[in-house]
This record gives structure tokens, sequence and C-alpha cells, in this order.
């Protein structure tokens, strides 16, 4: 004789016992909005602070191909302008310094190994130090929107409606604030 069982359900320990009560998503969510603000005025700060650095260094990312040479203005030995070609090798190079017309010596150069370099100017203007940080303003800014928008999200999960209809554009907008903020970043790193 055969008994047949009845299959037991699993005990749901999370039916109980919640992840998340509604006054942590609730603390979550204002850090959250402390972070959003500190970022956004951290971001604009430092970007308002490079426009008081004009006629200082300003430092770009220059990358090079590995297949190629990098073109240099700069004097032959015999001292006529000509070029020079700049390939990396494995000690890397520099700082390699260089003369551009128009330009003091030794106020530019290029340094770094790899296929990263850097290209250090001095003598920049306002508006070129305003661009050479613009990516951590606009990186603050995509930080301090998209924490608004998901402490929106957090406190309608908090009050138990996860789906209202504005957390999916809301979700979505935080996803182009991300490729934004990405984007920014490397044009202008």
């Amino acid at each position: 004789m055969t008994q047949n069982s009845r299959p037991t359900a699993p005990k749901a320990w999370h039916a109980k016992r919640p992840f998340a009560s509604p006054g942590m998503i609730r603390r979550l969510a204002s850090t959250v909005m402390v972070v959003g603000i500190v970022a956004s005025i951290w971001g604009v700060a430092y970007d308002i602070n490079g426009a008081t650095q004009a006629k200082a260094e300003v430092a770009v990312a220059v990358h090079l191909r590995p297949e190629r040479a990098l073109k240099v203005g700069d004097t032959t030995p015999d001292g006529s302008p000509g070029t020079v070609l700049v390939q990396d090798g494995p000690e890397g190079l520099g700082p390699f310094a260089f003369t551009i017309p128009g330009i003091p010596g030794d106020s530019v150069r290029l340094d770094g190994h790899g296929h990263t370099l850097t290209l250090r100017s001095w003598g920049s203007t306002v508006p070129e130090q305003l661009l050479n940080r613009g990516g951590f303003a606009v990186v603050g800014l995509c930080v301090g929107l998209g924490a608004v928008w998901l402490r929106r999200v957090l406190t309608s999960i908090a009050e138990g409606r996860p789906f209202q209809p504005g957390n999916a554009a809301r979700i979505a907008g935080m996803g182009a604030l991300v490729a934004l903020a990405t984007l920014a970043n490397t044009s202008f790193r």
C-alpha cells in the first residue's frame, strides 16, 4: 500500500519578515538625496574653481593609436622647423617638451606611456579651464537629478506602490543620465 502525502509548501520567510522596512527605505531615500545634493554642488564648484585658475596648466588626455606615430611640430637638430615623430616605447615618454609657433617655449609638454598620453599646456584661458573641468559639472548635475528621481522611486516603494506609472519614466531617465554623464566624462577628459 502506498501512501500519498500532501506536499507542503516551503515556508516563505519573506512573507513574515520584509527584506527592507519602509523606514529603512525612507532613510535610504534621504541618504540618496543628500549624496545627490553634495555631488551637484561639488561638480559645479569644481568647474567654477577651474575658471579661477586661468593662466594655469590645462591637461588633456591624448590617445595614441599603437599602429601610428604621433607627429609633433618641433625643430630639427640643425635648428630648422620640422616634424618629430614620437612613438611610445617600453620606457614611455617624457616629459617631452616641444615648441609650437606663437607659444612660449617649454609651456607645452607631452608625457606618459602606453596608449594614453597627457598634453599639458600653460597659459590657459577661462573657457579652456571651464571646458577642461566641464565633465565634472555635468556628472555632478546628472547625479543630483538622478538622486531626485531615485528618491521618488524609493518613497513609492516604501509606500507600497512600486509600480506607480511615473516610476518607469524615472528609471528610464536615470539610465539616460548615466549615458549622458559617461559621455560628458569621456568627452571633456
